[in-house]
Formats: C-alpha cells, sequence, structure tokens
C-alpha cells in the first residue's frame, strides 16, 4: 500500500475588534402630512409554476443489485428502487411520520402495537391492488429477516387496516419502516419469482421500471395510473453509473445529467467554484473504535481512550480532507439532528494533556497498537491519526485490509487495537445507533458497552412525542462522551452538485426521503 503523508500546519489566528463611535444623528423635527399616506408592502418574489415533462437524469458512482426486492436491499440498491418503489410513511425533519401510503395510525394503550389505515385507490404497476393483504406479504418478509425490528407480527384487521405488533415501543418504527419496508408487488413476485423481482421492481410509486444494464445504467417511465392526481410531473427518470468520480464529474459537466448524486468532497468543492449547486446533508458520523472490552488491553483504561481523542487534532484533519462539506464532531449525534447536546465540551486538541492522562493510566512512555482501516478509506486521514497518536508515544502500526477481512474483524474481535468506522447519520439517530452500537449487535464485539450506555439508549428509543426524544438522545450523548465510549472525529456530509433549471428537494433534509413526485425541469 502506498503511503501518503500528511502535513499538519496549525494556524494561530489573531482577532482584532475595531469598535467604532459615530456621535448621535441629529433629530428630524416631525412633519404631520396633509394627507393620511398610503403603506405598500414590497411585492414578493412569485413560487415558479412547475412544468410537465423531460426526462430528469441522474450520475452516481457505483450501481446496485437488488433494487426490485426491498427485503434484500442494500443502501445504494434501495436508493435506486426508491424511484417505483413506495413506503408507508414519508418523515419530516424531525424524524415524525407523514402520510404516504398509511393515512392514519394508532399507537395502541401499551405501546405494543400500532394500527395503521392504508390508502385506498393506490394501484401497483402491475394493475394490481395495493391493499392489506400486499402490505402483510411485504412486511412478514421484512420481519422473516429481521429488519424491521421491534415489529414482530402484522394481522389484517380488515381491506385497508393493519395491526403491526411489536415487542416493546420503539420509535425507530417509523423511519425503519419510512426508509425501508417498501411495498411491491406480491402478484408480480409469485408469478416470476424472487430472482426476477430483484432487478425489476413492480411498485406504487410515480415513476415504473423499464430498463437496467448493470452498472451501466437505470430506466423509469411515468406511472399514468399514480395514485396522487397530477404527479409526477416528469416523463421519467434515468440514472447513469460510473465507475469512478472523474470520469463521472466529467460527464456532469458535459452536460449528460441534471444530478450528480454522492459526489466526493473534493469534487464537490470543484463544481460549487464551477458555479453547480451543490448540496450536503449528515451522511456517516467517523469514529474510533477500541478493544476496550479485553481487560488487558490498554484501551480498556477510560483514561487511554481520552487520551486518544485529545491526540487527535481533528480541526486540522477536516480542513485538510473535507473541502468544506465535513466538521469536527464530539459526539454520535450531527448538530443537524434532533438530540445533539451543546452541553457538552469536547476533548479538543490537547497533546500535552493526552501524555499526562497516558501516565496517570500507566503508559508514561506510551505503547504499542494497531489501527485497522478499509483501502477505500482516506488514506490521508488514517495516516494523519497516525502520526497524531504517535506524537503523543501511541507508536500505531496500520492494517489497512479489504472489506471482506475488516468486516470479520470488527464482528469476531479484535485485540489491543483501534478500527476506523462510522455509523450512519439518520434524521432519528436512534435508528443507527441502535442498529450499530446498540447491545447483542454484531458489529464492533471487542467494545466495551458502558453499564449506562444501553439503559440510556432504550429510554430515548422509548420517547414517543419529539421534545422527549431529543431530551433523552442528548442523555445519550452524554453517556457517551463521560465514558469516553468511542472516538467520535467528524462528520461527513453527502453531497450532490444540481445542474440550473433543475427543480428538486434532493439532498434539502434527507437523502433517501426526496420527493420524485415534486421534481420539475424548467424549459
Amino acid at each position: 500500500m502506498k503511503r501518503i503523508s500528511i502535513a499538519v500546519v496549525i494556524l494561530v489566528l489573531c482577532a482584532i475588534t475595531i469598535i467604532a463611535c459615530a456621535k448621535p444623528a441629529p433629530t428630524t423635527p416631525a412633519v404631520t402630512p396633509a394627507k393620511p399616506a398610503t403603506s405598500v408592502s414590497p411585492a414578493q418574489p412569485s413560487k415558479p409554476t412547475p412544468q410537465y415533462g423531460g426526462i430528469l437524469k441522474t450520475i452516481s458512482v457505483g450501481g446496485p443489485t437488488t433494487f426490485g426486492y426491498p427485503s434484500e436491499s442494500d443502501p445504494i440498491s434501495a436508493t435506486a428502487g426508491r424511484v417505483a418503489i413506495e413506503t408507508l410513511f414519508y418523515l419530516d425533519d424531525k424524524g415524525s411520520p407523514l402520510p404516504r401510503l398509511a393515512t392514519a395510525w394508532e399507537l395502541g394503550a401499551d405501546g405494543k402495537s400500532l394500527t395503521v389505515k392504508l390508502r385506498q385507490g393506490v394501484m401497483f404497476h402491475d394493475g394490481t391492488t395495493f391493499n392489506a393483504d400486499a402490505a402483510k406479504w411485504n412486511l412478514d418478509n421484512e420481519i422473516a429477516l429481521k429488519r424491521i425490528d421491534p415489529i414482530t407480527s402484522v394481522t389484517v384487521v380488515d381491506p385497508y387496516t393493519i395491526r403491526l405488533g411489536m415487542s416493546q415501543y420503539s420509535n425507530v418504527v417509523y423511519p425503519t419502516l419510512a426508509m425501508g419496508a417498501g411495498m411491491i408487488s406480491p402478484t408480480a413476485v409469485q408469478k416470476n419469482g424472487k430472482e426476477w423481482a430483484r432487478t425489476n421492481p413492480v411498485a406504487t410509486g410515480p415513476f415504473k421500471f423499464v430498463e437496467f444494464k448493470r452498472d451501466t445504467s437505470l430506466k423509469y417511465e411515468k406511472f399514468a395510473d399514480y395514485w396522487e392526481k397530477g404527479r409526477p410531473y416528469l416523463d421519467g427518470y434515468e440514472i447513469a453509473y460510473f465507475a469512478d468520480q472523474t470520469t463521472a464529474a466529467i460527464a456532469f459537466e458535459a452536460g449528460q445529467a441534471h444530478i450528480f448524486s454522492s459526489t466526493s468532497a473534493k469534487v464537490a468543492s470543484d463544481l460549487k467554484t464551477k458555479g453547480f449547486t451543490v448540496r450536503g446533508m449528515p451522511g456517516m458520523v467517523m469514529l474510533l473504535t477500541s478493544d476496550s472490552a479485553n481487560s488487558d488491553s490498554p484501551f480498556f483504561n477510560k483514561k487511554v481512550r481520552e487520551a486518544v481523542e485529545y491526540a487527535i487534532d481533528k480541526a486540522s484533519i477536516v480542513n485538510a480532507i473535507g473541502y468544506g462539506f465535513m466538521y469536527p464532531t464530539n459526539q454520535l449525534c450531527p448538530k443537524e439532528y434532533l438530540g445533539y447536546n451543546t452541553d457538552i465540551q469536547s476533548r479538543n486538541y490537547d497533546p500535552a494533556k493526552a501524555k499526562a492522562l497516558l501516565t496517570e493510566a500507566g503508559y508514561p512512555t506510551g505503547f504499542k497498537t494497531k489501527l485497522m482501516a478499509r483501502t477505500t478509506d482516506d488514506q490521508n486521514a488514517i495516516v494523519a491519526i497516525q502520526t497524531f497518536l504517535k506524537a503523543v508515544g501511541i507508536d500505531v502500526t496500520l492494517d489497512i485490509t479489504d472489506r471482506a477481512r475488516y468486516e470479520d474483524t470488527r464482528t469476531k474481535g479484535w485485540k489491543n487495537g483501534l478500527i476506523y468506522g462510522a455509523t450512519g447519520a439518520d434524521i432519528n439517530m436512534n435508528q443507527r445507533i441502535s442498529a450499530d452500537l446498540g447491545a447483542g449487535v454484531v458489529y464492533w464485539v471487542s467494545l466495551a458497552r458502558p453499564a449506562s450506555w444501553q439503559p440510556a439508549l432504550n429510554e430515548s428509543m422509548a420517547a414517543i412525542d419529539v421534545e422527549a426524544r431529543k431530551a433523552k438522545m442528548g442523555a445519550l450523548m452524554k453517556v457517551g462522551f463521560d465514558e469516553a465510549f468511542v472516538t467520535p472525529l467528524w462528520v461527513s456530509n453527502d453531497t450532490g452538485a444540481i445542474a440550473k433549471g433543475v427543480n428538486v428537494n434532493y439532498l434539502t433534509f434527507h437523502k433517501i426521503m426526496w420527493k420524485h413526485t415534486e421534481a420539475w425541469l424548467s424549459k
């Protein structure tokens, strides 16, 4: 592996405060007009009227696999399939449910059931009817693969009502049903088979599947019988897949697409400089996990874990590799999302403090360890972390590996080492944290969960209203910080570029939940 070094320059900025003093203006005598004056409000700019027609073209790096069968879809595939496949709910910017294929819902008194009224008059692309039986078929598939915890059962109450049984109430039920558990036609799958369905979505969405060429393109056309009258505005939606960011950017700049999704930070910065609209939203919270569960590991000692965070100059790394689309963080919840705790005081870069903590922990001269990362991770960031840790006495050997070995290590365990990784950023962070860092999950098995961690997470997931969820998530973030549970590094944004004349809410608050029905092209 070619090792890439990074020069870290610490700039000391001197703030100069200029106080401008001015004499009071002379008082103007009041003048009574001969006639009452007429107040005229300034004209408000009119909102553009959406236009019909056109095919929205998107460029993406890396293609989908099972985008037509939601219960087996990975995130990339789910995003590609979302053009055709709808779910029961939308989410608002706080992660609360909004109507979609569900029109109303009621939580049971014991919190262990959710009764959902389904939208009537909805048709799948094959002409069959969406109803309670179809919803149950789809949700049963998800339950079988344990993809929609805490839902354990689905009962058909009447043709357009289902009741979801839950092991316990959890507010992640809404984002789980909004971002996963897509509704596809049971008839189409039973007729053609699961293998066919994986790349042939037959659903209820505004666009229906036309053609898929693996690693090349995916095409949809307008669904004339879509349930929301007057939508969509577009005649079609197409995605072109490229192998790398460079060739994708060249194609986008040449006008081959309206949207370039999932750009790198550097490409996003370049395109922004060239006048394209660039949007970003939290995508991943990057972090370091340690083998804190092993009593013979240096990281078993909390002071060592604290020392690691004090040793790393997060700001300088972000400035070097982020291009304005990353920011340092001290917690797992991005500042844009509900539950970010503003009261947490960061462990800012302080190598002297790091050395003192190592001495207190019994490592006055430091120790040797390893840092595992993937070949696809930013190697500049990895080398920078190694450099900062070595400066305080933690002598790190890099272990850069492929994805298969990386996943095997973090699911089976490791000793005396750190692993560079991430947790996803979602509107309701309970969803990602419980899946990645909750007790009993298959990831990060050598990472000790503090005794107070899971109880705090349970309380956060049990909160019903928004304000309670905000408070409980904030409390969970404080537990994580106080215990130096993991080392939060920075929030990395998902970014995308948009050409002129394209009217979309893509990446305005969530990368998956944007509304394809509202997109339109100016002519």
